[in-house]
């Protein structure tokens, strides 16, 4: 269980590195402020991408979401 403030650091410690995986499209936080966690927003979930990312990254619960491609609008 993570904090929000937890949650943020964390996600700010690794965001560049899980940007930088095939088919992720975004990282933000999610869940309850008390019970945080990291999301993954992917174009496709793949068994490959889903063993890629760890379930959790320094404590923090690790969610990945299969978005499709996001474009700007």
């Amino acid at each position: 269980m993570a904090d929000l403030k937890r949650a943020n650091q964390v996600k700010d410690r690794y965001e560049d590195r899980l940007r930088r995986l095939p088919d992720v499209v975004g990282v933000g936080i999610g869940g309850d402020p008390d019970d945080a966690k990291i999301i993954v927003l992917v174009k496709k979930m793949t068994q490959q991408l889903a063993r890629s990312i760890p379930k959790n990254l320094d404590g923090v619960p690790v969610e990945l979401v299969e978005t499709g491609i996001i474009e700007p609008r």
